[in-house]
């Protein structure tokens, strides 16, 4: 065929720098998901101590509040996947990927746990004489238990040390079948080596706040950071079991977590096992999505373009909002809700809102005053 106008043929370069564009929207796309699948879990959560457990409103929140609940594993992905993706494109030096990785994030993390152990004095019992106890803040720096969210922050701390170990395995070309294998095999062997080890006073106080507690969701994030360009494909070609692992393990995992809600025992390997595979899932369906938003799969009219706008948006601004808005729902749940259940959804509503655009306009605040570094990391 012959061309008719004159306009310059897209060069290699130019393919690659919109290929690169779509990436970093795609990626953002996913953090905004995240973090409003994160607001809407804590929102919610607060919201279940105002309702009485036989209501329908009750249940149909606690549903919502327990399916909503794979956002850490989802950002572990996306965190493992990008440095996978930047490690194994140049060579790879140990001493500086710590140095900008684990030191630029560990005063921000000092910073948080302070400003929260400061915010519990002025809104818990929480009393200056127990702050200065240092086994007090030995716990909370180990844990993250200074805020019940930044235990998130102490696990990718401890990720950034792992990365090094664990990026040499995938240099090799692996296949994705083999690689779910092994994490999910790795994680059953943590799990039971966290029960036999609790008969020799030996087990993990607060698993969850370990990285070890999320290998599938890493080690996966870590097998498509490596092999970045195929992950489309892969997702076309395997979307419909991807989604209905996610559909049927999030059924399993509902259950056992409302019933957990309700105070009934649980099975505790099936409670984490139905969860490891939920979330896993979950953070492949939300990659995916992701690119679909970015590449117009999912519509290209003015709604679904500024659906893609806005979570692209929040996404770049995910770690300020998930570091700030509980701060917020603090204060929303000492000015309670109205007894009306249709006014209670409208004032739950306006809360996430202002939970999401609150942190943002403080982040932007923060932005022109150069406070960012200090509290955020640097970029």
């Amino acid at each position: 065929m012959i061309r008719t106008d004159t306009s310059p043929l897209p060069t290699s370069t130019d393919l690659s720098q919109t290929q690169e564009r779509e990436t970093t929207l795609a990626f953002n796309v996913f953090k905004g998901l995240a973090i409003l699948e994160v607001v809407i879990h804590h929102s919610s959560g607060m919201a279940l101590r105002f309702l009485q457990s036989e209501s329908l409103l009750y249940g149909v929140l606690a549903f919502i509040n327990r399916t909503l609940h794979f956002a850490v594993p989802a950002f572990l992905f996306m965190s493992a996947l990008l440095l996978a993706r930047s490690a194994l494109g140049k060579p790879f030096k140990v001493r500086t990927f710590l140095e900008r990785r684990f030191v630029r994030s560990a005063l921000p993390y000092v910073v948080w746990t302070m400003l929260y152990t400061l915010f519990k004095v002025v809104t818990t019992p929480l009393t200056f004489p127990e702050i200065l106890k240092l086994e007090s803040w030995i716990y909370w720096l180990r844990y993250g238990k200074a805020y019940y969210h930044l235990y998130f922050l102490t696990i990718a701390l401890q990720f950034y040390l792992l990365f090094p170990l664990l990026l040499p395995l995938f240099r090799l070309k692996l296949r994705f079948f083999p690689v779910l294998f092994i994490a999910l095999a790795a994680q059953l062997v943590v799990a039971l080596a966290n029960r036999w080890l609790s008969d020799f006073q030996l087990n993990f106080q607060f698993p969850a706040t370990m990285v070890w507690w999320y290998l599938p969701s890493i080690l996966l994030g870590m097998y498509f950071g490596a092999r970045y360009a195929r992950f489309y494909q892969f997702w076309q070609r395997y979307y419909p079991l991807i989604l209905a692992a996610a559909a049927l393990f999030g059924y399993a995992y509902v259950n056992q977590a409302y019933a957990l809600l309700a105070g009934e025992s649980v099975n505790n390997l099936l409670y984490n096992g139905a969860n490891w595979l939920y979330t896993t899932a979950m953070a492949l369906v939300l990659l995916g999505v992701s690119h679909s938003f970015v590449r117009g799969r999912l519509g290209t009219g003015p709604v679904a373009l500024w659906f893609s706008n806005t979570f692209e948006y929040m996404g770049r601004y995910s770690l300020q909002i998930y570091l700030i808005h509980p701060a917020l729902l603090f204060f929303f749940g000492q000015w309670g809700f109205p007894g009306n259940s249709f006014s209670f959804v409208l004032t739950l509503v306006a809360y996430m809102a202002l939970a999401i655009v609150g942190p943002l306009l403080l982040a932007r605040g923060l932005e022109k005053i150069n406070l960012s570094g200090i509290l955020f990391g640097g970029r």
